[in-house]
This record gives C-alpha cells, structure tokens and sequence, in this order.
C-alpha cells in the first residue's frame, strides 16, 4: 500500500485551498503542507480563467465599513438560517484580503489612491490570471501539490480525522495520504441539476465540483445545514449559464436591463429562502443592452471576454452570432446546485473554520457561511488554514487502519474491473433528471419521497452495474456516487423542513442512519458580535 505523510492535507487547489495553504505555511514554516487537486493547481476552480471583482470588501473609514455589511450585505435575505458571526468575521477580514492580493501583484480599481468599492460591496480587481498569481503564491512556499488527483475518502475513528484515499485519473494510482489535519475546500456540487441544455458539464458552477466533500464529510459525521435550500437564485444565458451583464460595471441609469417576452423591465433576482419564486414577467426572459451606447458596451465586453468563463463565454457569442446591444439575450434559471457561496447549504463551521469533525476544516462554497461568494473563500481558507496548522503543531499521526483501506480500494476499483455495464455518464444524467424532477424547489412531501425512491433504486440497481473503460471514467462514477449522497441529504431535508430554522444532519457513525436536529440561530447586532483577533 503506498502512504503519503504530511502535517496538513489541503483537497481541492481552488482559491479556499490556495489561501488555506499560503496562510498555513506563513504561520507554520516547517510543517509539510499538501495539495490535492482534481485538474492542475494553475487553473482549477471557479477561477480558472480569471475573475473581475470582490463581492464582499468592507474598507474601514469608509462608506462601506463591516457594519453597514451587517445591515445591507446580501446575506441579510437569508439572515434567519445563517451564522451572523461569520459573516461579521467575513466584513472584517475582507480588507487583509484586498491588502494581500496587492502585495502579491493583483491590480484594485482605484481613484486618486482610494478603492473604488460599488453598491453591494463589490470591488473591482483586474486578474485575468488571479488563479496563476495564487499558484506561485503556493509554490513559492514549497508547498507540495498533487495535481491530476481526487481524494475519494476521507478516514477517520471515533475521534478525529487522520487521512484520506487518493486516486490519480489519469494513471489509476490509489494511494492513502496520512495527515494530522485536513481542509476541506472542495467547492460546490455544480453538477446537481441538469442543464437545459442536457449538457452534463454546462452548469453555473465549475462543473469539476460533483459534491465530494459534502458526501466524504458526511459518510465520517460531520454536520451538514441548509440542504433544504438548493436553488440557484440566478436567471443566466439559455444553454451557457455563465455570469453575464456585470451590472456593477455601470451606473444605474446605464445597466444592462432584464426584459420579459413584452420587454417590460423584470427583477432576475430571487433570493436563496424564498421557494418557488419567479421573477414576474411572461418567459422567456432576456438581457437587454440595446439602450446603451458604444462606450458602455465595450466596458461589459471587455470584462466578459477576458475573465471569468472567458472561453465559453466568448464562445457563445461567436456560434450564435450574438451581438451585446443588438441582440437580446434569453435567459433560463441556472441548474440545481449545492453551495455555500452563492447559495447557503454546506458543512456547519466555526468562527475557526472548524468543523463538528475533529482535526476537519472545511472553507469555500463547501462551507455553510453563506452567500460569501470569493472574498468568504478567501478569507476562510486563510483562517483554515491557520487553525489546521495550530492544530497540527499540537497532534500526532494516527495509525492508518490497513485493512480498512484494502477493503475499500477493492471496491473502489469495480466499475474498472466490470467489463461491460452502465456507462457513469449515462448514469449521472438519469441521476440529475430525477433531481430536476423531485428536488428542485418547490418541493413537497410527496416529491421528496418519490425522489428517495428512485435513490433507493439507483443504489440497489445502478450502482452495481457501473463499469468504467479508463481511470478518467472512474473518477466520473466515484463523482456520481457523490451525487447520489448529496441527493440523499437533500431529499431528506426537504422533508424536514421548518421555515425559520436550521436543519442540521449528520450521519450516525454507530448506525449508518441519518440523523437530524433543529437549530434556531440567534440574531446579534453587529455590535454584539465580538471581533477576531
């Protein structure tokens, strides 16, 4: 069996996992620090091709200090189902953020010195190579990555967390990596939902994010929150569903419009508790930018095709002939997601990023702060990663139970051995349609539990049957299977629901069972809320 050893193992390389492992290396210079990163650290995530702002920046002395965030920041939709605490903790960081990506050659909108912070706490920042500038960040560091690897387990005893299963998707290498702390930042399940497309991979969300680290926190007992409330709250191109207008771009008067099929101006936004709402206005939906002059077109465009989702985005507009401010733009409501960045489902965390798990953090759309978009991954990953390395310094290896491992990795390794069966990707899109069908909101008693009987039947006849013809394949089933679990979790919370309070599950190690509790959250003013050192 082939051990890896480190101190801290850090899954997933997106931009919570870049800033977790920087953080942890600043402060603990000698402990060894890894990565494990499904693609190539360079560009994985959501921000492989760049990003254009910071959707939370509160700057002290300004007009937007933290506190006016605790009054006015989005997350005040959804208020009643989230930690108040970390958000607090969010607006004060948030300034070290901007301070640190400059230092490390990251370019702010300013005028005459100052940052030019927009309406909603939106900064802008010109990266077209933010995730490049992260890697070097991590490499200059000598932190360890492991590219082109998914974590497929996580392990642990009745105690804490001491490691984790790896499987390289190119060459099928399965190895067991040893740690004294892990961090979760494994991002969203975007691959939820089915696109109105029927194109697997054409989510909202970085479609490499398949759900794993809810379903591996979940299978050794962590807490999960908020998987009541899935829905993406966002209308985005039909077929592209990728982040277009950048309204912030523009004053008021001059941004780009929603129209319904009348060209009456429409809200697109529908906040993230409120189910089952639409926008009004008769369907389809478009953008519309045919008011503005050639001056504000090329600043949308210049922002949309270079940075993020760049590629596709572009793309788009190229196939279909489309031209921004002659032609209108149809939208469609995004896929069924699972985030704690633009939505609020996720792992329960602490002020430290802990989770209920011993020796486990967890930062990034993985982690139920809530409506924290990047500037929560960032700030999280730093104080994961800071907490997993403190945690470090003052624990010991844990023995890897062997056995255990052999066991799993013989079943790991069964779609790979089957010869012929259900293709995974065959098997992901009857899986999501079921999803569009039974879990997407509005739900009722009666879709969740038809959705629960079609999992119980996915289990007992699909899974078995899958059969992988390469390693890359068998990373899509491992990633279906996670699917499966998240649709669980979900189905089950629906069930539960209570409006105005938590629904928290875990999984009963003793039992195997599902568990859950409700848990109403206090409401602090922000003057309440104690500050982090």
């Amino acid at each position: 069996m082939k051990i890896l050893n480190t101190d801290i193992l850090i899954i997933g390389g997106g931009s919570a996992g870049c800033l977790a492992a920087i953080k942890a290396k600043d402060n603990a210079p000698n402990l060894d620090i890894t990565i494990v990163e499904k693609a190539h650290i360079r560009r994985s995530g959501s921000l492989a091709t760049g990003m254009d702002c910071l959707n939370v920046t509160c700057i002290p002395d300004s007009e937007y200090p933290p506190e006016k965030y605790m009054e006015q920041g989005e997350w005040i939709e959804a208020r009643d189902y989230l930690d108040e605490k970390l958000h607090y903790i969010l607006a004060k960081k948030s300034y070290g953020v901007v301070k640190d990506l400059e230092k490390w050659g990251i370019k702010f909108a300013k005028v005459d010195g100052k940052y030019q912070v927009k309406e909603q706490f939106l900064e802008i920042l010109d990266s077209q190579d933010l995730k490049v500038t992260l890697a070097a960040q991590v490499a200059k560091r000598g932190v360890q990555v492991i590219n082109h690897t998914m974590i497929t387990s996580l392990l642990s005893n009745s105690q804490k967390i001491y490691g984790a299963t790896a499987l390289n998707i190119r060459d099928g290498t399965f190895s067991t990596i040893q740690a004294k702390s892990i961090v979760l930042t494994t991002g969203s399940c975007g691959r939820f939902g089915i696109p109105s497309s029927g194109y697997l991979f054409g989510t909202f969300d970085f479609p490499g994010n398949a759900g794993d680290g809810f379903a591996m926190a979940y299978k050794i007992g962590a807490e999960l929150t908020n998987f009541e409330y899935l829905k993406y709250h966002y209308y985005t191109a039909k077929d592209l569903h990728a982040p277009l207008g950048k309204f912030y771009l523009l004053p008021n008067e001059n941004r780009i419009k929603t129209v319904d099929s009348e060209g009456k101006e429409v809200d697109r936004w529908v906040p993230p508790t409120k189910e089952g709402d639409q926008p009004t206005g008769k369907a389809p939906l478009f953008i519309d930018a045919s008011h503005l002059g050639k001056h504000e077109i090329k600043i949308l465009e210049d922002v949309m095709f270079r940075s993020e989702r760049k590629i596709a985005i572009k793309q788009y507009f190229e196939d279909r002939g489309l031209k921004l401010g002659q032609d209108l733009i149809e939208l469609r409501r995004s896929p069924l997601a699972i985030c704690g960045g633009h939505g609020i489902s996720g792992l329960v965390t602490d002020e430290n990023a802990g989770t209920t798990v011993e020796g486990l953090y967890a930062a990034g759309d993985v982690a139920a702060v809530g409506i924290q978009y990047l500037s929560g991954a960032f700030v999280f990953g730093g104080i994961a990663g800071i907490s997993a390395s403190k945690y470090a310094l003052k624990n010991r290896h844990v023995e890897i139970n062997k056995q255990e491992v052999e066991e799993y990795k013989e079943k790991l390794f069964e779609p790979y051995r089957r010869k012929e069966g259900l293709p995974p990707s065959v098997f992901e899109f009857k899986l999501r349609t079921k999803i569009r069908d039974y879990i997407t909101q509005p739900t009722n008693e009666k879709k969740s539990r038809l959705a629960l009987k079609w999992i119980r039947r996915f289990r007992r006849e699909d899974l078995p049957l899958l059969a992988a013809r390469d390693f890359h394949e068998l990373a899509r089933a491992v990633e279906a299977g996670f699917i499966l679990d998240c649709a669980e979790i979900a189905a089950h919370a629906s069930l539960w629901k209570r409006i105005g309070s938590q629904i928290i599950i875990k999984r009963d190690i003793e039992t195997g069972n599902m568990r859950m509790r409700r848990h109403k959250l206090p409401r602090r003013e922000a003057s309440e809320v104690e500050d982090m050192p």
